[in-house]
């Protein structure tokens, strides 16, 4: 299935199930890879905002380049001696165990 733009989202012609949650998958791995380039550019602090605040978009996510891009932002926070790198990385490693998608 191809990427669903931002504008094909709010489209009504997409039925609401789909809509719902093809746009949870990319409100998701926006702010994964938001999240990783953050911490890429030394921006902690905030990449584990982002990191953390995907989880509220995760619920509604069955991607498995979601779950990659989770894993890789978790181990990116992993590396970083923060105390906000290291909670957020926390919480998406409990997150994942919960899910069953292993870490």
């Amino acid at each position: 299935m191809p990427d669903i733009t931002g504008a094909q989202c709010r489209s009504s012609a997409l039925p609401l199930a789909h809509q719902d949650r093809t746009c949870g998958r990319n409100r998701a791995l926006y702010r994964l890879t938001l999240a990783r380039g953050l911490v890429q550019a030394g921006e902690v602090d905030e990449g584990a905002a982002e990191a953390f605040g995907s989880l509220e978009h995760l619920e509604e996510v069955e991607s498995g380049r979601v779950t990659r891009r989770l894993a890789e932002v978790h181990d990116l926070l992993a590396e970083v001696d923060a105390a906000p790198a290291r909670e957020a990385s926390e919480e998406l490693q409990e997150y994942t165990r919960l899910r069953g998608d292993g870490g």
